[in-house]
């Protein structure tokens, strides 16, 4: 996903994650431009977790730019 680049912003989404139940096995950062940041999870869904429920959640959230599974 890519998101808007300030202070804290991988904490943040990975304690959204968490509270969600997905569990974060890890995680790659890539700085793309000035203002804007390339977060890539590794995540373990629950056994029947939605996950087209959390990538519209995601998409709604005003710091993310950009989601892809």
């Amino acid at each position: 996903m890519t998101m808007v680049k300030k202070a804290g912003v991988v904490e943040q989404m990975e304690e959204y994650l968490r509270k969600e139940r997905v569990k974060v096995a890890a995680v790659k950062i890539n700085k793309t431009k000035k203002d804007e940041v390339k977060l890539e999870f590794d995540v373990i869904y629950p056994p029947g977790y939605d996950k087209s429920r959390l990538l519209s959640r995601l998409v709604e959230m005003d710091d993310v730019l950009v989601v892809s599974e």
